[in-house]
């Protein structure tokens, strides 16, 4: 009796094993997947309930077939998530696990984001783990999956904030591979975009030396996004706290990148320094600098002034009109 039932249970596993290596066989092919077919047809409940099965194997093919249906479109990712796959895939995630489970567990993770809000909190405790990986894959993954909960919004942002991530945060920055700094650099300029009291969480974490030190130093994408992000925060801050970015150091490699072929790139420096100049104007009308405009000098000393000059001629509008408009105003 005993006999048949293992083998009854090894002919299941095998069924089992050959129906989830048709379905990643089809997801692997170059012609876009049936996916409307294999939904219609209830794989997606069946493999949420693989999640639990006592085959590692099966586990971690359970795991990969329900990234792979929810990367297809929002619809499909709502729908995993609507037939319950968060709880099982983050109980997955708290268990010991082997590397290549963690690995694929987290980029799944990954795909489920951005979930609605009420279970943004749900993932939070997770990636905060996560995020403290030594394993780089898992590191990276869980990087970009925390940067995808963010959808503008300033409750998120501030989930994000209370979740404790923000020491961590400062640390990745400082990592030695781009694939974690790039991720967090999105996580960062999403969490910039909020109020005032976010971008001072920011601050008072730490993180504006380190996008500064990115700013000057970094290959072009990082420093990219990180002078998108020390921008940003000129936008959305207090006239004290574009006061702190500018003792952090971050007008000479603002006005370093003026002269780069990337057109966005220039644009988003350009109204950080126009920011900049604006809380220099005020101070200059408060009397409290002497009648000057300090970070207007601290511009034309890094040679920012002269490159403005240069953008005056620039083919794209919006930029030369910029530069015309910050000229005429502040000099």
């Amino acid at each position: 009796m005993e006999i048949r039932k293992n083998i009854h249970e090894e002919r299941f596993r095998k069924e089992l094993e050959n129906l989830i290596a048709g379905f990643m066989k089809l997801f692997s092919n170059k012609c876009k997947p049936p996916i409307e077919e294999v939904i219609q047809a209830g794989v997606v409940p069946r493999f949420i309930d693989l999640l639990s099965s006592p085959s590692d194997y099966v586990r971690e093919q359970a795991v990969l077939a329900l990234g792979n249906i929810a990367a297809v479109s929002l619809t499909c990712r709502d729908l995993v998530l609507g037939y319950g796959a968060l709880l099982p895939l983050l109980a997955l995630l708290n268990e010991p696990v082997s590397r290549s489970m963690l690995r694929n567990a987290t980029w799944t993770l990954s795909r489920f984001c951005k979930p609605p809000f009420d279970q943004v909190k749900l993932v939070l405790p997770t990636l905060g783990r996560l995020i403290h990986s030594k394993d780089e894959v898992v590191l990276a993954k869980a990087c970009w999956a925390l940067s995808y909960l963010f959808d503008g919004t300033n409750d998120k942002i501030q989930a994000v904030i209370e979740s404790g991530v923000l020491g961590r945060l400062v640390e990745l920055l400082m990592h030695p591979s781009p694939s974690v700094i790039t991720p967090t650099l999105y996580t960062v300029k999403h969490i910039v975009t909020g109020d005032d009291v976010q971008i001072q969480a920011i601050i008072e974490a730490n993180i504006i030396a380190p996008l500064v030190h990115l700013l000057q130093n970094a290959e072009f994408d990082i420093k990219k996004q990180a002078g998108k992000a020390i921008s940003k925060a000129t936008s959305g801050g207090t006239h004290d706290q574009i006061r702190f970015l500018v003792s952090q150091g971050c007008i000479k490699p603002l006005c370093d990148v003026l002269y780069y072929f990337d057109r966005e790139f220039v644009t988003v420096c350009l109204q950080g320094l126009e920011n900049i100049l604006k809380v220099g104007e005020a101070d200059k009308k408060m009397g409290i600098t002497g009648g000057m405009n300090l970070n207007a000098q601290m511009i034309d000393a890094a040679e920012g002034r002269e490159w403005i000059e240069n953008l005056k001629y620039d083919c794209n509008i919006k930029i030369s009109g910029k530069a015309m408009e910050v000229l005429e105003t502040y000099w």
